[in-house]
């Protein structure tokens, strides 16, 4: 059982996927548990690898984000079968898929810990871009400071240009290889984009001085049937990235959310600030998140 070949899964290929994510986890993983969702989304596509005698050895998710950006996750290979270029044939598999539907950035991401996905990545001509750690905390008990609220703004569409000139001199952005954050994939942060943050009244600003001091991206999102707040993206000093965080977190209990969590970038200073908002990282490993332009 040497060879394998590459084909688009279909709804039959449940039981085996299934089997091998207990092969890989000891259990079911967010690709099994996802199936359907993801055979059904008209952006993406599940390609899976099959062995000579008919065994699934192999599996991905291949999804477009936007119209340049376009997000590789899910890949998994047996045990038994691992050594053998299948994760490299998937990847090489999405980077023909985004390639055809004209993406101009593949991305990806794998934990620091994963020395195998991250060899694949590197081994393809990825270039590690950005990192994040996850941080949740309870909304409940979040008292900010009274002498801060005032400071706080959520800017609208007239400020992109104030905003995007304040980001363009930001040390952090390329921390997060230019993206925010849409749960574990990574988007461009385009003018685009943030102007879409602001129409819907998901952007923060606390400022001070009339310059600003920290910014986040931010709203409710459904994770694993669960509604949580989300910091997609945060930048600033870190004092204001702290009081911009714990005035979020006492929003968002406000608002009926039990918990929220941000993805910040490798980063001891926010790592700091974000542990004195009352945020913990819960031993959630780095990931380090990977491009490849498409030409």
């Amino acid at each position: 059982m040497n060879s394998f070949t590459l084909r688009p899964a279909t709804a039959d290929d449940a039981g085996a996927v299934l089997a091998l994510s207990q092969r890989v986890y000891g259990d079911e993983d967010e690709m099994s548990a996802s199936w359907e969702s993801r055979l059904a989304d008209p952006k993406g596509a599940v390609t899976i690898a099959v062995s000579d005698d008919g065994a699934v050895v192999g599996i991905s998710h291949f999804v477009r984000l936007t119209e340049d950006d376009a997000w590789l996750e899910g890949v998994r290979v047996d045990p038994a079968f691992r050594g053998r270029g299948v994760g490299t044939a998937l990847v090489q598999d999405a980077l023909a898929q985004a390639r055809t539907q004209g993406a101009h950035v593949l991305r990806g991401s794998a934990a620091e810990g994963n020395a195998a996905m991250r060899g694949i990545f590197e081994g393809s001509s990825f270039t590690q871009v950005g990192s994040y750690v996850r941080f949740v905390a309870d909304t409940a008990g979040a008292e900010p400071e009274s002498s801060v609220e005032p400071l706080i703004r959520q800017p609208g569409p007239d400020a992109l240009e104030r905003l995007w000139a304040w980001l363009e001199r930001s040390n952090i952005a390329p921390l997060a290889g230019g993206c925010y954050l849409d749960g574990q994939r990574a988007v461009s942060l385009t003018d685009a984009a943030l102007v879409d943050f602001l129409r819907a009244g998901q952007a923060w600003t606390l400022e001070e001085y009339d310059e600003i001091q920290a910014l986040m991206l931010a709203g409710p999102r459904q994770q694993a049937g669960e509604p949580i707040f989300t910091i997609r993206y945060l930048d600033g000093a870190a004092q204001g990235i702290g009081q911009l965080a714990l005035h979020l977190r006492a929003f968002a209990g406000s608002t009926g959310y039990q918990r929220i969590e941000a993805r910040p970038p490798e980063l001891l200073i926010l790592f700091d600030a974000l542990n004195g908002a009352g945020f913990a990282n819960l031993d959630s490993p780095t990931h380090w998140i990977y491009a490849k332009e498409i030409r």
